[in-house]
């Protein structure tokens, strides 16, 4: 779209009348550049619905002892759902991240890698009675998570998915 913009206006002849023309199209473009820009343009988002849900869930029925386990992101090859956290941090404050074995900063990188699921989630969960599953619908690790949690003792509770971004809520039997 913008190389056929930038097409038709080199079309136009006369400075003046170029500059008009430009100027309309700036002005017309303030609006929408300050929408997508504003508190509330993301609010219907997949993202800001996961995190909605996790935050009602966990007001619902709180607990102290809670983790998580951020999945792969729809489309997003190196990026775990650790992005939902840091996009809406009020929904995750106070989880136990079970998975995370890189840190991103430590390696020169944006995202937190996970490790091995089997030996770190054990590992990690001392008293922890509720597991928080997060991620993309694509690549899900949620059923090598699944068995682990199983080996100590967890049930899937509750699922949810809304767009691309599965939850699920594993609780201590």
């Amino acid at each position: 779209m913008a190389v056929l913009i930038a097409l038709a206006l080199t079309m136009i002849r006369p400075k003046a009348l170029l500059s008009v023309a430009v100027a309309a199209l700036v002005v017309l473009s303030v609006p929408t550049a300050v929408t997508v820009k504003g508190p509330e343009a993301k609010a219907e988002s997949t993202w800001a619905q996961a995190a909605s849900i996790i935050s009602a869930e966990r007001a619902a029925r709180p607990s102290a002892n809670e983790g998580v386990v951020f999945g792969s992101v729809y489309r997003h090859p190196t990026a775990t759902a650790e992005i939902i956290k840091v996009s809406y941090p009020e929904a995750f404050a106070g989880l136990t991240d079970l998975a995370v074995g890189t840190k991103g900063a430590d390696q020169g990188v944006l995202w937190n890698r996970n490790a091995d699921l089997a030996s770190t989630v054990p590992a990690r969960l001392g008293d922890i009675d509720t597991v928080w599953y997060v991620g993309g619908t694509s690549r899900t690790i949620r059923p090598e998570l699944k068995a682990v949690l199983a080996e100590r003792g967890f049930r899937p509770a509750h699922n949810w998915q809304t767009g691309k971004v599965i939850m699920t809520e594993f609780v201590r039997s």
